[in-house]
């Protein structure tokens, strides 16, 4: 071996003493993906040549060896707190430091005892300080006090505000930013946000005199000059106008800023921190992409109560690896942007989204579907949901149950249980922030069962500011009490579209929370709207009904299975009956007349239902069926469309009252409607198969069947125009 190959041997042995190439792959997608696709033979080749001038980490050790220390400040908001609390977990600080207020009257206390729980989760390494003040104190003093009591014990820091939520890349830059730039005393700040187009701007960032404090970090050596009650500022300031330059605008807003606070008109930090920062003519790193979005806009905000107009829930880009030897350049014509768009932003439009050169491999986007159960054929919903999503993988669904265990619908789910140790608002908002980190949500689909899967729609909404689809299936609110007001609410305000399964719901919901929801009726695939019935021809033949899905209470088993009994009927039953929803046994139903036929996928199904001569769709009764007495109001089995365009089967619905199935079927001369009543059953079955019936019927499904198109329904609920 030459020595210069001895040499290049030894550096890289050196450069590879600490690697470890498994943890590389896993904290480096791209590395990974283009190891698998042979673009890269190995990932040590890959550090050695270009990942160590990158500022890419080699090993776990040395990563968390390079972590800041953070200090998290705190007050009254749990859900919020949740969310950017997520993102600190996700990056496990070696040190950290959490700041509370104290709750300022009785009705704050939950409030605030709520907050602090959130940050007591602690499940990683780490050395955990905590300042919680006995007695109110106020934004300003207890910014101050916290961040003074940080730099009493750390030479620098991250600084995050309940609201301020991070990029994951946020806390990297921090690091890299702070270690370049420690020992230049012109450098007093490092700024998570920027507020410029991402076509003006270029990685890693530049120099700029505006120190936005939504996202930053700085170090003891500059906090030293914090000047919290701007004792020195005056009109007129030789070298404050100098220091902004030849803008009257820009002088003028922070000159009017100034004298309020120095007046005490505004009880804030942020201002004092400016001035100490263009008293020094500091400079202030900024990112070339946004790395924070402040998500605290609103009533329950400090100082932000409105909706900032535009610059509070702007996206957020991966950063990516900042290379230590990174060298910043001041531009004036950046920061004269980044004023206009951050301070003088009322005289701006809003910051356009700007899709970001993609440095990592991404997550894939999905849809996401929250609902009760799984999804999947055996159930009403889910064989519903099924069908709309297709034979698409990239969806996941959130669900609060698992009722079914069926292994064909768990792939792309997760089962989020109810935390009863967490109020369910800020559990919601702490497990969609950690799903939201670990997946780029494009839509979100929710189907509310009850109040969990609202506040969890509400939530993953806020994270990702995904467009929010609310699909009513099942009354769980005017006839029920399992989804509360307050939450549904919510849920249909904070919701971009509103569907209800049935015309009767959409206009019981649209009263009662005075929003718009449409009517979506389930679907078929337009294949199947026009298939024939193979066996209403055979008239010798006597007529044989069949049933598919599920019945949900003893009381309502009981009144079917003694209906057909009286009615001398031979029903075949497809569902779930033979599962644990039943509480009639099967040698009841045999005797009854009832068949249990077993489960069919639709594909399996169709074929063989279109062989009977007609349908029995059992509704519930308020009466016998108390426990589900909200099915007997707004209720609308989905399987209709499935037996009427599907199977070419007229419906004999079984009710005691008006509901939904009731009203589709009359108004659409769909087939009769009987009392759970022997001889009532009979003559209704009579009339259903009458030859002259079956030719109008046949006319009527044909004319109606494209009206429940099922591209059409994934049209609406995926790519509304």
């Amino acid at each position: 071996m030459t020595r210069s190959a001895k040499s290049l041997a030894k550096k890289r042995a050196e450069a590879l003493k600490d690697f470890d190439p498994v943890y590389y792959l896993e904290r480096y997608p791209d590395i990974k993906k283009a190891v698998a696709c042979g673009q890269l033979e190995n990932p040590e080749d890959h550090y050695v040549g270009w990942g160590r001038q990158e500022g890419r980490f080699p090993s776990a050790v040395r990563e968390h060896a390079n972590k800041v220390p953070v200090l998290f400040c705190i007050f009254n908001r749990p859900e919020i707190t949740a969310v950017t609390w997520e993102r600190i977990r996700a990056y496990k600080p070696g040190r950290l430091f959490v700041v509370s207020d104290a709750a300022r009257n009785a009705k704050e206390e939950l409030l605030v005892e709520q907050t602090r729980k959130i940050t007591e989760q602690i499940d990683w390494n780490c050395v955990v300080k905590r300042n919680y003040a006995p007695q109110n104190m106020g934004c300003k003093n207890r910014i101050v006090s916290g961040l003074q009591w940080l730099f009493s014990q750390v030479e620098d820091g991250v600084i995050l505000e309940d609201d301020c939520l991070p990029h994951p890349d946020f806390f990297d830059f921090c690091f890299r930013m702070l270690e370049i730039y420690r020992d230049d005393q012109r450098v007093m700040h490092v700024s998570g946000s920027c507020f410029v187009e991402m076509d003006k701007t270029s990685r890693p960032g530049w120099l700029s005199r505006h120190s936005d404090i939504w996202g930053w970090a700085t170090w003891r050596r500059a906090f030293r000059h914090y000047d919290p009650d701007m004792k020195t500022w005056r009109r007129p300031l030789p070298w404050f106008g100098k220091w902004l330059g030849d803008g009257p605008l820009e002088r003028e807003y922070w000159a009017t800023h100034f004298d309020k606070v120095k007046r005490g008109e505004i009880d804030t930090w942020d201002y004092q921190w400016h001035y100490s920062v263009m008293k020094r003519r500091g400079r202030c790193v900024v990112p070339g992409v946004n790395l924070i979005s402040n998500i605290g806009h609103g009533a329950a905000a400090t100082h932000t109560k409105d909706e900032a107009n535009g610059i509070d829930l702007l996206r957020t880009f991966p950063m990516g690896a900042v290379p230590m030897e990174a060298v910043l350049q001041h531009n004036g014509e950046l920061d004269a942007l980044l004023f206009m768009r951050r301070y003088a932003v009322n005289s701006m439009p809003k910051l356009p989204s700007v899709e970001p050169p993609i440095t990592r491999c991404p997550e894939p986007p999905c849809d996401v579907v929250i609902c009760h159960n799984e999804i999947t054929a055996r159930h009403g919903v889910g064989a519903l949901l099924k069908r709309l999503l297709g034979d698409r993988e990239d969806w996941f669904n959130i669900r609060t149950t698992t009722h079914f265990e069926d292994p064909a619908s768990l792939p792309r789910s997760t089962e989020l249980s109810v935390d009863d140790t967490t109020p369910n608002r800020v559990s919601a908002f702490r497990d969609m922030a950690r799903f939201g980190g670990e997946h780029q949500v494009r839509s979100i689909l929710c189907v509310p069962y009850r109040e969990e899967e609202a506040l969890r729609a509400i939530a993953l909404k806020a994270v990702t500011r995904a467009p929010l689809t609310v699909y009513l299936m099942d009354d769980q609110n005017i006839h029920s009490s399992e989804l509360p007001d307050g939450p549904m609410k919510e849920l249909l305000e904070q919701a971009d579209q509103r569907f209800a399964i049935c015309r009767e719901m959409s206009e019981a919901y649209c009263a009662k929370y005075k929003v718009s929801v449409e009517t979506l009726y389930p679907a078929l695939d337009h294949a199947d709207l026009r298939a024939p019935n193979d066996r209403r021809s055979m008239e010798a033949i006597a007529p044989k009904g069949v049933l598919i899905g599920n019945l949900w209470t003893d009381g309502w088993m009981r009144r079917f299975a003694n209906a057909v009994r009286s009615a001398g009927l031979q029903v075949d039953w497809y569902g779930n009956a033979a599962g644990r929803f039943r509480g009639v046994s099967e040698e009841e139903l045999t005797a009854a007349g009832v068949r249990l036929a077993g489960f069919l996928n639709d594909d399996e199904l169709l074929p063989v239902i279109r062989g009977y001569d007609y349908a029995l769709i059992p509704t519930a009764c308020a009466v016998d069926d108390a426990s589900h007495a909200w099915m007997a109001k707004l209720s609308f089995p989905s399987k209709i469309m499935t037996l009427v365009f599907g199977g070419g089967l007229p419906l004999l619905v079984l009710a005691d009252s008006d509901n939904p199935a009731v009203s589709f079927v009359r108004n659409n001369r769909l087939g009769e409607v009987a009392e759970y009543d022997g001889e009532a059953i009979r003559a209704a079955i009579q009339r259903l198969t009458d030859p002259r019936f079956c030719e109008d019927f046949e006319s009527t499904r044909l004319r109606l069947g494209p009206g429940f198109s099922l591209q059409e329904a994934r049209n609406m609920l995926w790519d509304p125009a």
